[in-house]
Parts: C-alpha cells; sequence; structure tokens
C-alpha cells in the first residue's frame, strides 16, 4: 500500500495512462489494490447472454494479479440491485457476486467494498469487488475509490462494447 495520499495519486493517474480496453481496467485494478491494500479485487463484466454469469476482466489478489475468470453467481441477483446504477454495494450485495470460494469468509476475509459498473444509461455493465481479511481500513476513502475508479471502468467497458458492436456491423457477413 502507497505510504501518503500523493504516492496513492500519482499510482492512480499512471493507472489512467496504461491503455485501453482490458488492459486498462486491470492497471486500475492493480493501483486500487495498491492505494487501499485490500486483498482481493475484482473488476467483472456481467454477460449478455446470460444474467447470472459474471467474466472478469482484472482480479488483484494480496499484491499481484489474479488470474481471470468466468463464474455463474450462486443465485442471480434481485433485479432491484440494478435500478441505482453507479452505486455502493453493501457486505451482503458483495459477497452475492464474488465467485464461490472468493467471498470474505473464504481465506479468512471478514470485510468488503464494491460498487455497480453501469453505462452512461444507467444499464448495469459489471461490478468492481472487493474482499479483505480484516477491517477496511479508512472504509470511505476506500469507498469512493471504488466508485470513482469504478466510473472510469464502466466508461471504458461501454467504449469497448460500443467497438465491438460497430465491427459487427462493418465485418463482412
Amino acid at each position: 500500500m502507497a505510504t501518503n495520499a500523493l504516492q496513492d495519486l500519482k499510482l492512480i493517474a499512471e493507472a489512467f495512462y496504461e491503455g485501453v480496453g482490458e488492459h486498462l481496467i486491470e492497471s486500475l485494478a492493480a493501483a486500487l489494490g495498491k492505494t487501499t491494500g485490500i486483498d482481493f479485487i475484482l473488476a467483472g463484466q456481467f454477460a449478455r447472454d446470460r444474467r447470472g454469469r459474471i467474466r472478469t476482466l482484472a482480479v488483484w489478489k494480496q499484491g499481484s494479479a489474479g488470474e481471470g475468470l468466468v463464474y455463474d453467481l450462486e443465485s442471480v441477483p434481485d433485479a432491484g440491485l440494478f435500478r441505482q446504477p453507479q452505486r455502493g454495494l453493501t457486505q451482503a450485495e458483495v459477497r452475492q457476486l464474488l465467485p464461490a470460494g472468493h467471498g470474505p469468509e473464504s481465506a479468512g476475509m471478514n470485510s468488503a467494498v464494491g460498487t455497480l459498473l453501469a453505462d452512461s444509461l444507467g444499464r448495469p455493465l459489471g461490478v468492481l469487488l472487493g474482499a479483505h481479511s480484516g477491517p477496511i481500513r479508512q472504509r470511505e476513502r476506500c469507498r469512493y475509490l471504488f466508485e470513482i475508479l469504478g466510473s472510469r471502468m464502466a466508461s471504458e467497458l461501454e467504449r469497448m462494447q460500443f467497438d465491438e458492436q460497430t465491427l459487427d456491423q462493418i465485418a463482412p457477413g
């Protein structure tokens, strides 16, 4: 974890210039992990073909990048969860959205933080989740960092989807 606010800002600023697409999202997740000290961070995109499935775009696990995965949620979240886009999630909601074996209870983790990722029209695109082995220090600061970096991740996800749709339209069929 960075030792002061100026170092934290520098890490975050550098992450914004790390590229585009999944590489940018990975850089933002790493910056979030380094600046908050949270043990496990996952940035994931909801699968278009299946509401209860998440494809990870970035995993930060105890100080280094983790392997990506696609996982089905144990239970499909209540539709009410998605009515307030780009908002912080409760610990119970984060637990529901983490892959099995990665919840705060696993590996001695006992606290969680997260935010929904939504497009410019408020439609849910994915989640940014964090789980930690102890209490999350400076919880409000962490919540704001998740919301700020989550907002940038959501913008990048929306851009990626637009690019994909554009290529589908112009590609010879």
